[in-house]
Parts: C-alpha cells; structure tokens; sequence
C-alpha cells in the first residue's frame, strides 16, 4: 500500500499560545479561516485580531463540512486556515473529512 500525508508545519500547544497564533497567522497572510470546536468562545481572541471568518465543526468533520467551510472562506479569498480547538476542528481545518 502507498499513501501520503501532509500536515500543518507548525501547531502550538499549551496554555496561551493562541496570543501566538495571531502574529504567526499575520505573518503568512492578511485573512484566515478560523476553524472551531463547536463553540467559538475559546478563538473569539484569536478571530477578533484577525480579518476572519469563523467555521464551527461539532465532532468529527464531514466531507460536506470541509465543502462548507471553503465555501464561507472562498467569497473573502482566505489564503490562511486557522483551527482551534478539539481534534475535530483541526481536522477540519486541514481538509482531513473523515465521514
């Protein structure tokens, strides 16, 4: 069997990294998609220092999500995806549907 996988280049873990995430995020792009949990309260720091639209993803993500998810980013043309939050949303935020 052959495969690939590809994966973000650089995720932050640990208390108060999210202050982190939005100078790294600036640095690559001027918008991002900020993709969630099911609740945005924990990025709402993060969504409000950046041009953002935020995408909520409750559990596991679907193929339909990811298409819904770019479909919110493509009006706005964001070059960046940012997740925060559970496994999901990162999944999410990678294309990783695994429904």
């Amino acid at each position: 069997m052959q495969f690939a996988f590809a994966t973000a280049t650089r995720i932050l873990f640990g208390e108060g990294m999210v202050r982190e995430a939005a100078p790294a995020a600036r640095a690559m792009g001027r918008r991002a998609l900020v993709v969630t949990g099911a609740s945005r309260g924990r990025a709402s720091a993060l969504i409000a220092e950046l041009d953002a639209v935020p995408f909520g993803v409750a559990g596991e993500p679907s193929l339909a999500s990811i298409r819904l998810g770019a479909a919110a980013a493509r009006p706005r043309e964001h070059p960046l995806g940012r997740g925060r939050g559970s496994r999901g949303a990162l999944r999410g935020c990678s294309g990783d549907g695994r429904r």
